[in-house]
């Protein structure tokens, strides 16, 4: 993690001077940059003790620097290239979170919609947290259920309907809406909600919706990767 903390603020230092301090006075961005920073990259990396990793730099809407580093797996010759399968974790979140927000635009949910009104089985161990629940508590991770609640089972695998009938035996620490305690479990509630209100599996959704529009033809939301060969795992439940 500190590797790519010293990565990312690298990355910054070196972009700095090819963003523009105000509308009138635009910095020039140095020669050499590209070579600069994939020096420096190079070097960062050989000293790291991470597998692989890869990297791109998007400038202006334009794909200006994309390369892969390494191994996919310690110990195999299988390099990581541009077009390496990557689980991007708790990202995924903000894919979940935007077509939520998108819905609601569109009148099929509301942010105050009670959980129970569209996942009528749903329920927590203490009754008022369950009655209370609405979607912006979840989006916002205050539904009040003990941090990081089965996130070991999500790492497991175990199907996310299974996960979501334990939440019957999660702790509750705090009444709805009043304390942060950051959920995967809670928060992938977002994606039978989705189902609900619209008739379609929150994946076909979320790829009719974001990810066509945007042009992201190689994600996909499988555990398994094998949706179309696509890249990049984009659950509503992902765990960081």
């Amino acid at each position: 993690m500190r590797f790519f903390a010293a990565i990312c603020v690298s990355a910054l230092a070196l972009l700095k001077p090819a963003f523009h301090i105000n509308d009138r006075e635009p910095v020039a961005k140095p020669d050499g940059f590209i070579a600069e920073f994939d020096s420096c990259l190079t070097d960062a990396f050989a000293e790291s003790e991470i597998p692989g990793l890869a990297i791109a730099i998007v400038e202006n809407g334009r794909i200006v620097y994309v390369k892969g580093f390494g191994q996919r797996k310690v110990g195999e010759e299988d390099p990581i290239d541009v077009n390496t399968v990557f689980r991007i974790s708790s990202l995924s979140k903000g894919f979940a979170s935007v077509l939520a927000g998108i819905l609601v635009k569109q009148g099929r949910l509301h942010w105050d919609d009670r959980v129970t009104t569209l996942l009528p089985d749903f329920a927590l161990k203490d009754s008022t947290n369950t009655r209370n629940l609405t979607i912006r508590h979840l989006l916002s991770h205050t539904s009040g259920v003990a941090s990081r609640a089965y996130d070991n089972l999500i790492e497991a695998n175990v199907p996310f309907d299974k996960i979501v009938r334990k939440l019957r035996e999660a702790p509750v620490a705090y009444p709805v809406g009043k304390q942060y305690t950051y959920q995967n479990t809670v928060y992938g509630l977002i994606g039978p909600i989705i189902r609900a209100a619209t008739g379609s599996e929150y994946e076909e959704v979320l790829t009719q919706r974001l990810l066509t529009p945007l042009g992201h033809a190689s994600d996909f939301t499988d555990p398994t990767g094998t949706s179309a060969g696509r890249k990049h795992r984009l659950p509503a439940h992902a765990k960081t």
